[in-house]
């Protein structure tokens, strides 16, 4: 599916189980795209709701003229806020857990949990 989020056409799959109760919102990392969390969605849509979405620039998402960490955590923000979905577990996968993180700390209490794949702990990164 497609949704603009402020004038950037977001592709993303939502998956909606009549007996979840929550959803878990996967981001991916630097040069992938959503087709690379397939495999864990596979799994974890039994019980969960996910969300999978292609980040700005990447996949079939469109472009934008800057790519900063901060505009990547706002439109996770706002897809998941635009499709209603709250206090979602987040996995990110490399950048992604950046992004994760950055999303954590704009408003940990949004958030039930989050979880970090492989990250790239860099001291600018954790403060």
């Amino acid at each position: 599916m497609k949704i603009d989020i402020d004038g950037c056409v977001i592709d993303y799959e939502h998956i909606v189980r009549p007996t979840a109760s929550s959803t878990v919102v996967f981001i991916h990392g630097w040069a992938d795209s959503q087709d690379d969390m397939k495999a864990n969605i596979l799994e974890i849509s039994a019980a969960f709701n996910t969300l999978r979405f292609d980040l700005p620039g990447h996949g079939r998402s469109g472009r934008l003229p800057r790519y900063l960490l901060p505009a990547y955590a706002n439109f996770a923000r706002a897809l998941i806020g635009r499709l209603g979905i709250e206090r979602p577990h987040v996995v990110g996968h490399s950048m992604g857990a950046v992004v994760a993180t950055e999303l954590h700390g704009q408003n940990h209490s949004a958030y039930s949990s989050i979880v970090l794949l492989d990250p790239p702990l860099r001291e600018s990164i954790i403060g």
